[in-house]
């Protein structure tokens, strides 16, 4: 009786320290997990002010980055002129 107690502590104490280590890691993912949408949100906002800033044409629409280096190089060649 006393042998299969032993036993039976002995396996409780592996899961105790299993479960403890299931834990852990959870709250790693989790911290992880914070992480990775705080860096989405940092990414969004960024081009949100970037796609502001852009501004947007008579029609409503946002120009494109293309818009504006085409514009640029219009520029530049009528300044050579």
């Amino acid at each position: 009786m006393k042998e299969k107690r032993s036993e039976f502590d002995s396996h409780r104490k592996i899961r105790e320290v299993q479960r403890r280590t299931l834990r852990e890691e959870v709250c790693k993912m989790k911290a992880n997990m914070a992480n990775i949408y705080a860096e989405i949100e940092r990414k969004k906002s960024r081009y949100e002010m970037s796609k502001r800033l852009m501004g947007s044409d008579g029609d409503g629409e946002t120009k494109s980055e293309a818009y504006f280096v085409l514009k640029m190089a219009q520029e530049k060649e009528m300044m050579k002129r």
